[in-house]
């Protein structure tokens, strides 16, 4: 934990008097409960609010600001390449504007800090290839598809929200938006399914 964060947290937990907080209620306290908890205090914090620190809370916000990119270009940009990704068997998919919660720390080594966290069990999407994969696993688990007589293949052109702040670095922003491709299938041996994957999404790229 960076020591910005510790010092904040012990800091919190001082005011607070209350020096198991965290485990209060990361640990001990079921998710429906802090769903519910938090969700109340939300809703506290919202109705003590006037349009003046609204507006305040949009100017000092970097996460909520438009970007700097024409929506017109994109939006065609988006369109061309999901019909690439068609044309190669690879179903657009529209995803939420949410994942549960951990959908990259759980599986990848990103701290959870790094994701914007919300209520309800979730988090902004900030890889969308694991909100697929998990749409996959989701549909092989219900039955609703299969991945052994033929890959599953999915594309999807996302808007991500990233945590990390990078001062004015040029080209890191808080939210911006990438085309992602899935594909999900059963190894017969000698990586076959590994390396057709491969140069599927070489060629979807390449045209």
């Amino acid at each position: 934990m960076p020591s910005n964060v510790q010092n904040s947290l012990e800091r919190i937990v001082r005011e607070l008097g209350v020096n198991d907080i965290v485990a209060l209620l990361g640990e001990r306290i079921p998710s429906t409960d802090l769903n519910t908890l938090l969700l109340e205090v939300f809703r506290e914090k919202a109705n003590k609010s006037s349009a003046s620190d609204l507006l305040k809370r949009y100017a000092g916000n970097r996460f909520v600001h438009p970007a700097t990119v024409d929506p017109i270009q994109l939006k065609q940009l988006e369109l061309d390449v999901l019909r690439i990704a068609k044309s190669h068997s690879a179903i657009p998919v529209q995803l939420s504007p949410v994942a549960p919660l951990g959908s990259c720390s759980v599986v990848a080594t990103v701290d959870q800090n790094k994701i914007v966290s919300a209520i309800r069990g979730t988090e902004v999407v900030s890889d969308a290839t694991n909100l697929l994969a998990l749409h996959i696993c989701d549909l092989i688990k219900s039955r609703k598809s299969g991945n052994r007589d033929d890959f599953i293949r999915l594309s999807a052109t996302h808007r991500h929200v990233r945590a990390q702040h990078f001062g004015n670095a040029p080209g890191m922003l808080p939210h911006f938006s990438l085309f992602c491709m899935v594909t999900s299938g059963v190894d017969q041996g000698s990586y076959l399914f590994e390396k057709q994957a491969f140069w599927e999404h070489i060629k979807v790229i390449r045209t």
